[in-house]
């Protein structure tokens, strides 16, 4: 009997002890957390949660994660919710938005995690929310600022092309072909010697090697370029060098302006 007696207590010591852990967890990560019942209610919200959604745990039990979900977004995770509610799945990650009580809107990452008896019932949710606002940003932004390029690329006035650090030709506009008379696939992993006047060459070197030793950002230069057909013609050529943010050289943006008209 006594050895029945000593055997619970060490289980319920050791329960006081996992609910200590996560009760240390979940006060002080710092990520929100909080324990949502089978029938959607709230139960609890860390306060990591009550910052991210600038409301009070009271205020977020009363609204239940639907009432502060942006509306749009409201059937994000219902099919993997029902699953995990059906006994199919025991976890799902979802990215969706929510309005924080200032009106702002802002992305969360949440990973749903189920909590279950021995028996399989379903006890309560963990609901983990992580701010991605930022970063979600910073991809729409990136690609509005990728789709402004390429339409700028596609249809400017001028020659345009993209040149590796290698001197390999990248890409190359509309104008730009059809400027020297070959395709875009011809000119693609091609050298620019290809279509540059043998004697301006060197010259174009010379400018090329001091953008990428940092002794200029740019260069302007009246250059010769050879069509597909053997015309010589002048152009203005104006080369810039991209980097990265931490200053790491990237490749090239050539313009090509043909001025041959007002050369001769």
């Amino acid at each position: 009997l006594q050895e029945m007696v000593d055997e619970q207590k060490l289980v319920e010591a050791k329960l006081r002890e996992s609910e200590a852990r996560f009760r240390a967890m979940y006060e002080n990560a710092g990520i929100g957390i909080s324990l949502i019942a089978p029938d959607g209610r709230v139960l609890s919200v860390n306060p990591v949660l009550e910052k991210l959604a600038g409301r009070s745990e009271e205020e977020l039990m009363r609204l239940g994660g639907q009432g502060i979900t942006y509306p749009d977004d409201r059937d994000v995770g219902r099919a993997e919710l029902g699953e995990i509610l059906a006994g199919k799945r025991d976890s799902f990650q979802a990215e969706k938005r929510y309005v924080h009580k200032n009106g702002r809107v802002q992305w969360m990452r949440q990973s749903i995690s189920a909590v279950r008896q021995a028996d399989g019932k379903l006890l309560y949710l963990v609901v983990i929310a992580e701010d991605i606002d930022e970063r979600k940003r910073a991809v729409e932004e990136l690609r509005q600022s990728e789709a402004r390029f390429k339409a700028i690329f596609e249809n400017s006035a001028v020659g345009m092309g993209l040149m590796s650090l290698d001197r390999i030709v990248l890409d190359s506009n509309p104008v730009m072909t059809a400027m020297v008379g070959y395709s875009r696939e011809e000119l693609v992993g091609s050298s620019p010697a290809m279509v540059t006047y043998p004697e301006d060459f060197p010259s174009s070197t010379e400018s090329f090697q001091k953008l990428l030793s940092g002794e200029m950002t740019h260069y302007v230069a009246e250059r010769r370029y050879v069509r597909k057909n053997g015309e010589v013609f002048w152009t203005q050529i104006s080369m810039s060098l991209v980097r990265d943010p931490q200053g790491k050289p990237l490749y090239l943006v050539g313009l090509l302006n043909d001025i041959d008209a007002q050369k001769r």
